[in-house]
């Protein structure tokens, strides 16, 4: 097993367009019910893992955002956009090609205070 992992700082500004985030080199895009992530990560051997990947939600199979709210604008929530949904794409690490095509998605969120 290997951890895969990329730093970068943030404008909080940017956070404005989530879903759609840009970090560093690395990206989520929603387009409908599709997630793509683009990634380009570095492992603490210095092998890298880049490609895109994808997962697609089917319409009425989420759990709708749920939030909590506590003393002094505490929240918390959590939420399952896409609750078992179609996977695709392709991996690259260490020069080897890993296709995610046909596979099986899932995506959940949680944020806390």
């Amino acid at each position: 097993m290997e951890t895969f992992s990329a730093g970068t700082t943030i404008d909080p500004r940017a956070l404005a367009n989530a879903p759609d985030l840009t970090l560093g080199e690395n990206q989520v895009r929603l387009s409908g019910l599709r997630y793509t992530i683009t990634l380009n990560l570095r492992g603490r051997t210095g092998e890298r893992v880049s490609g895109q990947l994808w997962v697609e939600g089917a319409p009425g199979r989420i759990l709708p955002p749920i939030e909590i709210s506590g003393a002094k604008g505490w929240r918390s929530g959590y939420v399952v956009p896409v609750m078992n949904g179609a996977l695709g794409g392709e991996l690259t690490v260490g020069g080897s090609r890993i296709s995610m095509d046909g596979g099986v998605g899932y995506h959940d969120h949680n944020w806390g205070f």
